[in-house]
């Protein structure tokens, strides 16, 4: 049987050096030895489903949660001169965002 080292493999799957690593690490390449500092992977190994999220969203335990600190959060006033002095030191870009203001 022929075995492949992780940089063939990530260049074979299209995925980085370090997560071929983690892969063998988790042990979910099957077949994977590791030999000293090296992982050896057979070269027919599959590459294994991707169990990360791919919606891009997290799914939080407790959305309530999360509704009420962005309600508090949107409850907290700012001093008046809070964008002149932190957000917007120059007048000119206070006066092109908030017109009200200049």
């Amino acid at each position: 049987m022929r075995y492949l080292i992780p940089k063939e493999v990530a260049e074979k799957w299209g995925i980085s050096v370090r997560r071929v690593q983690l892969l063998c690490t988790q042990g979910k390449i099957i077949g994977a030895e590791r030999h000293g500092r090296i992982w050896l992977i057979p070269e027919t190994a599959e590459k294994p489903e991707d169990a990360r999220i791919k919606s891009g969203r997290y799914i939080k335990s407790n959305p309530k949660v999360l509704t009420d600190k962005a309600e508090t959060a949107a409850a907290v006033s700012v001093p008046s001169n809070y964008l002149e002095k932190h957000i917007f030191p120059c007048q000119w870009h206070l006066v092109q965002h908030f017109p009200g203001l200049g």
